[in-house]
């Protein structure tokens, strides 16, 4: 169990995290360095998962340079990483971060089992034209093909429901079909 003082001082983190403040947020990792990998005890939600969601850009710049490369493939309890998450809030310059310390998160399908999907589907999903794009130009191509399980045939799916089919067509998109 949890002393009352580190408990009080998790809280501070989340919340931090949710709310963009980059101070609080350094000032935690200094007393306890080891708080960039806690997990919220209901949610498993690290505090980068909170403010890729959040769209806390600075936070999520920060937390990125105090871990390891793996420390970004933590997942939540529904099965997310903090890429994942990012695709809510749409803010691209999050994911590039993201990437750039682990270029494998855009080939780590996300979610409970059949709702499993990469990054670039939840983008989708979510309408997030930028986000998208940017996904799909860093996702390797072996991961969208439609001989790679039902992942080519929902990405497919999902660019002509949230209608981007067409604007997907102008980066090659159409080659995922032939």
């Amino acid at each position: 169990m949890m002393a009352a003082s580190s408990s009080s001082a998790h809280e501070n983190w989340f919340e931090a995290a949710r709310e963009g403040n980059l101070k609080v947020v350094q000032d935690l990792v200094r007393e306890m360095p080891e708080i960039v990998r806690a997990q919220h005890p209901i949610s498993k939600e690290t505090a980068l998962h909170i403010a890729a969601n959040n769209g806390n850009v600075d936070v999520v710049e920060y937390l990125v340079s105090q871990m390891v490369e793996n420390d970004l493939e933590i997942e939540d309890n529904q099965k997310w990483t903090a890429l994942a998450s990012a695709t809510r809030s749409g803010i691209t310059k999050i994911a590039e971060c993201l990437v750039r310390k682990n270029n494998r998160l855009v080939s780590i399908a996300c979610g409970l089992e059949e709702h499993s999907c990469l990054p670039l589907q939840w983008a989708l999903t979510y309408g997030q034209s930028h986000m998208v794009r940017y996904l799909y130009n860093v996702t390797p191509i072996q991961q969208l093909l439609a001989n790679n399980g039902a992942r080519g045939a929902n990405v497919l799916y999902w660019s002509i429901t949230s209608q981007f089919y067409g604007k997907l067509t102008n980066y090659g998109f159409s080659d995922l079909i032939r």
